[in-house]
């Protein structure tokens, strides 16, 4: 390994570090920061870590963000030209060339919708807070005057929809009156620890509490199960309108997952994108900003009646929203996932909504791609659609695609182009190798999508041809 390859290397892993929890914890490494949280700035400075660009006009925002993505566009060249270059062929050249040193064009930023209150998922720790005094169900902003990491409410965030902070609110009420708590007389028993919300257009409203458990046997916490169903079903949280509650124990020290119980209500929440209504279960990833997906689906839709493909592959499928919204376009849906509770709603979701043309699969995507996809009957030209966690694909995958013959073109959708996710590009790019076996593809646009206001990150839709 060469040393521009060892830098390289270096970068996307601590790019994937830095931005792991982005959340979830708002903490940035700034010493300047994290070093000097006080009473009095702790909201400010967990607005500064979670939504930097909330004091910008959102014209503004939307500038930033297109040079974002134009510099991640041109990393992509940079990769193949300084680390690889041997692959920098031709056809790589003639890519960087028209495209001003990007490996494609970026026709621009489609805005949100909503740029307040947006998010349908929030996730909180429970930490110290500023004084190191008390619990506090919030983020983490790095460390106060004490040394000590501190947890900060989220009640100021613009992001953040009310009802989220309500719940946040008599969460921290019940924590303050159970008698199981890290420090309490039942601590040897277990306590509470984080929260999940998640909530709908359709006024439903998911929570999902953590509970760090020091018994094997869910039995052994059946009266701390109780307290927090008793809190909102009839008690002070029974005014939130909390429909689904769910309680997830964790074994160990460390947090590990675990499946969750449920406790009160439905055992899904509903969301509706573009007249088609999706079932959301504990552990289903469904994007965070529900008005904005609408114009993300509505992009993809746009490429996919240009591709004229008779048949899309929804590879890393979730819950099927995509080949859901797809199938009026096409002949045939295929998804692909791994986690088998998103595929039996993705199975419900096809049927929910009359969708008969939809197949979903529960396999790993370059064991179906590679081995399962030959055999299936498809008509016409072939698209697949990936939309992968915020750290991309593994090569496995990568490889899977380009020795695909069937896939025509190809649409990756990414929330976080940077680190890993731009060596899928340059690999999806580069001549055969016999490290990258099959025929490459060629982008021919990439276009952004705010789906995350007032936050530094942005959507990423890549459009390829082969």
């Amino acid at each position: 390994m060469n040393v521009g390859k060892k830098q390289l290397l270096t970068w996307c892993v601590l790019t994937k570090i830095r931005h792991t929890h982005r959340f979830r914890h708002g903490y940035s490494n700034r010493k300047a920061l994290v070093n000097t949280t006080t009473e009095d700035n702790q909201y400010e400075r967990l607005a500064y870590c979670v939504t930097p660009f909330y004091r910008k006009p959102y014209d503004a925002q939307l500038k930033i963000k297109e040079t974002i993505l134009k510099t991640s566009l041109q990393k992509v060249i940079n990769i193949v030209r300084h680390t690889r270059k041997a692959q920098y062929s031709p056809a790589v050249k003639k890519l960087d060339e028209e495209n001003d040193g990007q490996f494609c064009s970026l026709v621009g930023v489609k805005p949100a919708p909503e740029i307040y209150g947006y998010r349908n998922k929030d996730e909180m720790s429970i930490g110290p807070d500023v004084t190191g005094n008390n619990r506090v169900v919030g983020l983490y902003v790095g460390k106060g005057r004490s040394g000590k990491v501190v947890c900060v409410s989220p009640k100021h965030l613009v992001i953040m929809k009310k009802k989220h902070v309500d719940i946040i609110s008599a969460y921290q009420d019940f924590l303050d009156q159970s008698s199981y708590v890290k420090y309490g007389r039942s601590s040897t028993m277990g306590y509470w620890d984080s929260l999940v919300i998640r909530s709908s257009q359709q006024l439903d409203t998911m929570v999902t509490v953590m509970f760090r458990a020091r018994q094997k046997s869910v039995d052994d916490y059946q009266e701390a199960r109780e307290e927090l169903c008793q809190f909102f079903q009839q008690g002070p949280g029974s005014h939130l309108g909390v429909t689904s509650l769910y309680f997830r124990p964790s074994f160990h020290s460390y947090w590990s997952y675990s499946t969750a119980h449920h406790v009160m209500g439905s055992r899904h929440i509903y969301e509706e994108v573009l007249a088609h209504k999706f079932r959301i279960s504990p552990d289903s990833f469904f994007q965070t900003n529900t008005p904005a997906a609408e114009v993300l689906y509505s992009t993809i839709r746009d490429y996919v009646k240009q591709s004229g493909a008779a048949t899309v592959i929804d590879v890393c499928c979730g819950t099927g929203t995509i080949g859901i919204l797809m199938a009026d376009l096409v002949d045939d849906i295929i998804g692909i996932e791994i986690v088998k509770q998103a595929t039996e709603d993705a199975l419900f979701n096809a049927e929910n909504n009359g969708v008969t043309n939809a197949e979903f699969v529960c396999s790993k995507a370059h064991r179906f791609l590679r081995d399962e996809l030959p055999q299936w009957k498809k008509s016409g030209s072939t698209m697949a659609v990936i939309n992968p966690g915020r750290n991309g694909i593994n090569k496995k995958v990568v490889n899977a695609l380009r020795q695909c013959k069937e896939i025509h073109h190809l649409i990756y959708v990414s929330c976080k182009p940077s680190g890993n996710v731009l060596v899928n590009f340059a690999d999806l790019i580069v001549p055969m190798s016999h490290k990258l076996e099959g025929e490459p593809f060629v982008p021919v646009e990439a276009v952004g999508v705010d789906m995350f206001p007032h936050t530094k990150h942005c959507e990423l839709v890549v459009m390829f041809n082969r």
